[in-house]
């Protein structure tokens, strides 16, 4: 497999990590943020309308773009908005940021799979365990991003952004 569809199936990996892991810090949003449940819930329902509609406004967008700019410059766009979602110091800056990375996730997500594909005549999976993995990512991530935060410490983000 060329490496180029390697390193656009690692981000898009990542980014799609990102995507689902909230689910499980809910409980820790809401504590940090002081918001109700259903609240801390619309952050997964924000990033859900950022991607219906990052992806075809964004993909007609960088037609005319090289690829490789307009993918750096997605996953540069995605940092940027997973640092400030960090240090939000409240809902709305969170929410936003949360916005803002889907929308160029979307974008990613476009031009990547047409770079992927384009090369090869044919796509085709036959390794199972790839299929069982994104299969099993949404429930993994979930996990994965809870114990994470409450062993690395929530808390630290919390304070980096009071300024404790």
């Amino acid at each position: 497999m060329p490496l180029a569809v390697v390193v656009l199936g690692v981000a898009i990996f990542a980014q799609g990590t990102s995507e689902l892991m909230l689910a499980g810090l809910l409980p820790m949003i809401v504590t940090d943020l002081g918001v109700s449940v259903p609240q801390a819930g619309l952050l997964i329902s924000g990033f859900a309308v950022g991607m219906l509609v990052g992806a075809p406004l964004l993909a007609v967008a960088t037609l005319r773009l090289p690829k490789r700019t307009a993918l750096l410059g997605f996953v540069g766009a995605f940092a940027v908005a997973h640092v400030v979602g960090a240090l939000a110091p409240n809902y709305a800056v969170l929410m936003a940021s949360r916005i803002v990375a889907a929308l160029v996730y979307a974008g990613f997500w476009a031009v990547a799979t047409v770079t992927a594909v384009t090369p090869l005549d044919v796509l085709v999976i036959t390794d199972r365990a790839f299929l069982d993995l994104l299969e099993k990512m949404p429930s993994l991530t979930v996990k994965v991003a809870r114990t994470l935060a409450e062993r690395v410490g929530a808390n630290e983000l919390s304070d980096m952004r009071h300024g404790s």
